[in-house]
């Protein structure tokens, strides 16, 4: 079992596909720890045959997953996978640009509407 990352370096966002190669048997789960030694397992996941697993809902930090197969006890490699979201200042930024830019619509649109009205 080799797992790899679908991460480049950091996840901005708090979601991140991991993926693997080869079949895997139905005792094989991907499990994920807060230290590389694996001390605490935190959350453990049922996989598909699929090859690829999405995860979400992750907040700020450092996550090591591998996988791990039940009966013969078996583990893969580990991946490092790095959750930094966006600074608030930027998602502050980015909302007001929005708000800017939609308030212009609104108000193209009013006028159009207004100026064909008298028209």
């Amino acid at each position: 079992m080799k797992l790899k990352s679908g991460v480049d370096d950091v996840s901005k966002e708090g979601y991140f596909s991991l993926s693997w190669e080869g079949e895997v048997a139905e005792s094989v789960r991907l499990e994920m720890a807060s230290s590389e030694n694996f001390e605490a397992i935190e959350r453990k996941y049922m996989i598909n045959r699929d090859g690829k697993i999405t995860l979400s809902g992750y907040g700020d930090g450092t996550f090591y997953f591998r996988l791990r197969d039940s009966k013969s006890n078996e583990v893969s490699n580990f991946v490092v996978v790095n959750v930094e979201h966006w600074p608030l200042d930027k998602a502050v930024t980015f909302f007001f640009v929005g708000l800017t830019l939609f308030v212009c619509l609104i108000s193209t649109l009013l006028v159009c509407t207004r100026i064909k009205k008298t028209d």
